[in-house]
């Protein structure tokens, strides 16, 4: 698990996003993969900001209608 600190933003790996929210790797890696949740691949990882997780607790997974 990686956190990364780069002036104001803080970034998280999935495996860091997956412990915070209580749900598998595989779940966040999907939601990355919807475009429920924004990810950067840099390298071999996908970073998430804060600010994006942030975002996914204010419109949920869940589509409604």
């Amino acid at each position: 698990m990686a956190t990364l600190q780069i002036d104001d933003r803080t970034l998280y790996d999935i495996p860091e996003i997956s412990a915070k929210l209580g749900v598998g790797i595989q779940t966040v890696r999907m939601y990355v993969r919807k475009g429920t949740l924004k990810g950067v691949k840099v390298g071999r990882r996908y970073w998430i900001d804060e600010k994006d997780l942030s975002k996914l607790f204010d419109t949920g997974t869940k589509k409604t209608g």
